[in-house]
């Protein structure tokens, strides 16, 4: 599938059905392609397991994450398909830029990885060189308690918490992390 044409904020996307189409088949689009699982109609589910942290270029949140989904059904006339109608692709996750700063929030601290989790998944967002700005892409959430883990440069291990947290799919937000040195005993 490629976008032909884009005008006044709607795509026509064309592409080629490998099988059979009858009218009225559901169709699922998924953007970019390489989200898609390839076999449910579903995005990768380990999608968001490991990232970079940019926001632009190789490996980045604009390029792998910025992940779209929409249904639809088809019409089919001879060999000729087409959608039934428009379909809207929904933004699939929040993207997040956290800026990682000390506990009383006074210097910045650049971190590498940073682990964000959430329940039982573990989100680790890996740049190539630490830093304190990393955009991240998350699934929506709702009233789920969150904790981010992170090694600093100066090998120094930060963590924080948050209790309750809930933000929604195709939103923006910003977030400073005052994260708190964890001191650790030996033995």
């Amino acid at each position: 599938m490629t976008v032909s044409a884009v005008n006044e904020g709607v795509a026509t996307i064309t592409g080629t059905i490998t099988n059979s189409p009858s009218d009225g088949d559901a169709v699922t689009v998924i953007y970019p392609a390489s989200a898609a699982d390839g076999t449910t109609g579903n995005i990768k589910a380990d999608l968001l397991y490991e990232q970079k942290g940019l926001l632009t270029g190789a490996g980045s949140i604009a390029a792998n994450y910025d992940t779209r989904k929409g249904t639809g059904t088809l019409k089919v006339s001879g060999t000729t398909a087409s959608l039934n109608g428009n379909m809207t692709l929904d933004n699939q996750f929040a993207i997040f830029k956290f800026t990682t700063k000390n506990s009383n929030g006074s210097a910045t601290i650049d971190v590498k990885p940073l682990t964000i989790t959430i329940g039982a998944q573990n989100y680790v967002i890996d740049p190539a060189s630490a830093t304190s700005e990393l955009f991240v892409a998350l699934p929506a959430i709702s009233s789920q308690a969150v904790t981010f883990t992170a090694t600093g440069s100066d090998s120094m291990t930060y963590t924080c918490s948050k209790a309750s947290v809930t933000f929604a799919a195709g939103k923006y937000f910003q977030s400073t992390l005052k994260m708190a040195h964890v001191e650790t005993t030996v033995t």
